[in-house]
């Protein structure tokens, strides 16, 4: 908590959760030593009825402020409001970015809905997002561990935004429909190349999510790291957002998947491969859509990345990473560059 409340960064609800027993131990630990302190430091003084009144004043102190400060703010006042008027504001092709997770409840089925169109016709009409009263685009983070923090810059006029419920408001950052660069059943007609551990890549009709077929990607106890080449040289004319949109399933039946990664070169440049700092969109956000309508049915997550991208021309091309033993499914990679004014 104290390093969250330092550095303003917070990790997984499920880290909390798992380090909960061990928190509620060095709690009591430190309430028992801090009544054993105060008892020696008090003459004749009941080391109970001190530890007693020391936990009563604690508690009391902590239901106030779980009470009458922390509960409160984690309420959506007009939920049901909030979540007709993003809905009736935004595009069916638009990609939502929700900046605070205290907003993504009610938000979370019209920003599913969008990502199923974006896949669908392969085609998005726009960024909006989020925010509070006072949201500057300029101002907005990514964390990625492994490439620390990643400013999302460009963004030079006022952000027109619509008022949505109590300090949440819907910001337009960019309105104009753009054509995905990649094909529909790209990852299962395309040639994928191995370039460490072992395993295999597939075409398969079942299961499937969108198109034809999907892409199954097995690995041995090795694991399996391979690549594949877009089909054209991406010219970007000024500074942009790269958006890859996509969905994917582990076999096993377990929640973890591997993210795919983006590389790229330069044309005219020194011919040197750079990462594409790829971030995930509303990041805690557990998005699935069953494969069917039967109630036996798989679920598949649906996923968004965004990154930063400069002008210039670029070859690109698209990483998968599998585990050792586990095979993962892919289906509907879709990419987007979005030119910020």
């Amino acid at each position: 908590a104290l390093i969250a409340w330092v550095t303003g960064v917070v990790g997984y609800p499920r880290n909390y959760l798992f380090n909960l027993p061990w928190a509620m131990i060095f709690l009591a630990a430190g309430l028992h030593q801090a009544g054993e302190w105060i008892a020696k430091r008090i003459a004749n003084a009941n080391h109970l009825f001190l530890k007693t009144v020391f936990f009563a004043i604690w508690s009391i102190v902590s239901l106030h402020y779980l009470l009458f400060e922390f509960y409160p703010n984690q309420i959506i006042h007009n939920g049901p409001t909030y979540k007709r008027l993003t809905d009736n504001n935004t595009n069916q092709n638009d990609l939502i970015l929700i900046s605070k997770s205290t907003n993504y409840l009610y938000a979370r089925q019209v920003y599913k809905k969008r990502l199923i169109n974006i896949i669908k016709k392969n085609k998005l009409e726009g960024l909006k997002v989020i925010a509070g009263q006072n949201y500057k685009w300029n101002d907005h983070v990514f964390i990625r561990s492994n490439l620390g923090v990643i400013p999302l810059r460009g963004f030079k006029k006022t952000i027109p935004k619509t008022e949505l419920t109590e300090n949440r408001f819907l910001y337009s950052i960019f309105e104009k429909p753009v054509k995905g660069f990649l094909p529909v059943d790209f990852e299962s007609k395309t040639k994928w190349n191995i370039i460490s551990g072992s395993g295999k890549f597939n075409s398969t009709k079942s299961p499937k999510l969108f198109g034809e077929k999907s892409l199954s990607v097995t690995a041995s106890g090795e694991g399996l790291y391979g690549y594949t080449v877009f089909p054209e040289i991406i010219t970007v004319e000024k500074p942009s957002l790269a958006v890859l949109v996509w969905s994917g399933k582990n076999a096993l039946g377990r929640p973890r998947i591997v993210h795919p990664e983006i590389a790229f070169i330069a044309r005219g440049g020194n011919n040197v491969p750079q990462q594409l700092p790829l971030v995930e969109l509303n990041d805690g956000i557990h998005v699935t859509t069953p494969e069917s309508q039967s109630i036996f049915a798989d679920n598949w997550q649906l996923l968004s990345n965004i990154a930063p991208i400069d002008p210039g021309a670029y070859s690109l091309t698209l990483w998968l990473k599998v585990v050792p033993n586990e095979s993962y499914f892919y289906d509907g990679f879709r990419f987007f560059i979005l030119p910020l004014p």
